[in-house]
């Protein structure tokens, strides 16, 4: 009897087992299949986002390509060709051997010779805008860092505003910051060269105090999210180094991000032989000219 009922016993184990390894075979076959679909879905929805991606890419170099065009025309029509120079006037403490031919009403000096607009016509168009409203007229050359000088809008001494209203100077005429990073690596950040800070760049400008080719330029700066963009650097020091490296001599506090302890007040930067400023007129923000603005919708239904 007892050898009957193990045999009985042995038998339906076997069955289970049976069905059990059938059942998982089953459930094999149902998760390879699904594998198999969730792979061809993926790879359709990947196809479809690096479809779209092109299509914006395409659509940035599009806009690139025309606001360099209009940069361009409106140097040409507005200033004339290249080359254009801008001449800032500092007050720095005088030197009386080395300041004694400048007149009483004028300051030490330097001149930046800005990049040919063929080949950077943002952010020479943009700087020249800047200068000619005479928008850096009483701000201040504020940091002096071992590797650059830099100006900002803080208000220089004498001038009745506040660090937020000079921002706002430069805002509401719509002359704070370049569209985008333009950079030419035929005119990288050598030494005695001039960028623009920042992401995006402006309204802030530096002066590189040694070669920062190579941390300035394209991936030189990994914080920022797109690491691959660059300073734009649009100009250079051609005259008035002396005035450049005597700003450079003085203190500045390591602690502190390295600011100035004595902001240099800018008296005035013009365009060379054209003296006249005009006034700009403010402007609404982009995103104000229209109800909405611009959006980037993306809807799962175009993968």
């Amino acid at each position: 009897m007892q050898l009957a009922a193990d045999s009985k016993r042995s038998s339906t184990s076997d069955a289970e087992v049976k069905s059990l390894r059938k059942e998982l075979e089953i459930q094999e076959q149902q998760l390879a299949s699904n594998a198999k679909n969730g792979k061809v879905d993926l790879d359709k929805k990947v196809a479809g986002m690096k479809k779209r991606e092109d299509a914006w890419r395409n659509r940035i170099n599009l806009l690139t390509k025309k606001i360099e065009r209009e940069s361009y025309r409106e140097v040409l029509e507005g200033y004339g060709p290249s080359p254009h120079r801008v001449k800032f006037q500092v007050d720095i403490p005088r030197d009386s051997e080395k300041d004694a031919n400048i007149p009483e009403d004028e300051y030490p000096s330097f001149e930046i010779e800005l990049y040919p607009i063929d080949e950077m016509p943002h952010a020479v168009h943009l700087f020249l805008e800047q200068v000619y409203h005479g928008l850096w007229d009483g701000c201040s050359f504020v940091v002096n860092a071992p590797h650059i000088l830099q100006a900002g809008t803080y208000p220089g001494k004498g001038v009745e505003m506040t660090y937020a209203e000079k921002v706002r100077e430069f805002e509401r005429v719509g002359l704070d910051v370049v569209s985008y990073q333009e950079y030419n690596k035929e005119y990288p950040h050598k030494q005695w060269s001039v960028g623009f800070a920042g992401r995006p760049g402006g309204p802030d400008f530096y002066i590189n105090k040694l070669d920062n080719t190579k941390n300035h330029g394209p991936g030189g700066q990994s914080h920022h999210d797109l690491e691959e963009e660059a300073d734009p650097c649009f100009g250079e020091i051609v005259e008035g180094k002396d005035v450049m490296e005597r700003m450079y001599k003085m203190s500045a506090n390591r602690n502190n991000d390295w600011l100035l302890d004595n902001p240099v007040h800018i008296i005035k930067a013009r365009i060379v032989d054209m003296d006249d400023v005009k006034e700009a007129k403010t402007i609404p923000h982009l995103s104000d000219m229209h109800e909405h603005g611009t959006e980037v919708i993306w809807d799962d239904d175009d993968y």
